[in-house]
């Protein structure tokens, strides 16, 4: 993996060749003491980004596409001035946890038998 990457492919063309989560790869050359390189857009991709999104592709096409993550071809729309579209699926209300007292049934608090 760290001499695919260092002979210049990304880290998400690395992940594709072996098969497995660019968090992994990432993983990887951080234990190996690799040297990771800036991974964001230059001016050429994002005036590539803001012309794939503005015709109505997603971030996450757009980010695939250009070989970077949904959220870095978002962060670099607004930064170059581009109102992004809401969400297709909005997160929902936030679901109660095993640590939430309101999840457990009233039947299982102590004191209640």
């Amino acid at each position: 993996m760290v001499a695919t990457y260092e002979a210049g492919a990304t880290i998400n063309a690395v992940a594709a060749e072996f098969g497995v989560n660019r968090e992994t790869v990432m993983r990887h050359l951080h234990r190996a003491g690799a040297k990771l390189r800036h991974q964001g857009l230059n001016e050429a991709g994002v005036a590539k980004a803001r012309e794939l999104y503005l015709s109505g592709e997603t971030l996450a096409k757009v980010g695939a596409t250009l070989g970077v993550a949904p959220g870095t071809v978002g962060r670099y729309l607004r930064a170059d001035g581009v109102a992004l579209r809401p969400p297709l699926f909005p997160p929902g209300p936030a679901r109660p946890t095993a640590c939430d007292p309101t999840a457990v049934p009233s039947s299982m608090l102590s004191g209640s038998r």
